[in-house]
C-alpha cells in the first residue's frame, strides 16, 4: 500500500490543479531542474560574462536547495543599474514562476523527509 504520494512537476498550473483535485493529500514538488533552468534563463539576460553568471546562479541554486526562496526572489527583484527590456521581462516572469510555486519549492524539507 502506498503511504504517501509525491508529485514532481514543472510548475504548470493545470498539473497542480489536477493533483489538487484528485490527490489533495499528496506532496507536490517543483522539479528542481526546472526551477534552476528558469533561474539560468534569467541570468543569461542579466550578465554579459559567463563567470559572474555561473557564480550567481550557483549561489541562488544553493539558496533554493536550503528553502531560502524568499531570499532568491528578493535578490532577483534588485535588478542591475542598467536593465534591458528583456532582463526586466525575464525577471518578472521568474519571480511570478517562483511565487506561483512557493509551496512546491521546499527542497530541504523534501530532502530531510527522505
Amino acid at each position: 500500500m502506498i503511504e504517501e504520494k509525491i508529485f514532481i512537476a514543472d510548475g504548470a498550473k493545470w498539473i497542480w490543479s489536477w493533483v489538487d483535485q484528485y490527490y489533495s493529500d499528496s506532496v507536490q514538488m517543483l522539479d528542481y531542474f526546472h526551477a534552476k533552468e528558469h533561474l539560468c534563463d534569467y541570468a543569461k539576460t542579466r550578465f554579459a560574462k559567463p563567470e559572474p553568471m555561473y557564480q550567481w546562479v550557483e549561489e541562488r541554486s544553493e539558496l533554493l536547495l536550503n528553502n531560502q526562496i524568499e531570499q532568491v526572489m528578493e535578490n532577483i527583484g534588485w535588478p542591475p543599474k542598467r536593465s534591458t527590456t528583456e532582463e526586466k521581462g525575464t525577471r518578472e516572469k521568474l519571480i511570478s514562476y517562483y511565487r506561483g510555486n512557493l509551496k512546491q519549492i521546499k527542497y530541504k524539507v523534501f530532502k530531510d523527509s527522505g
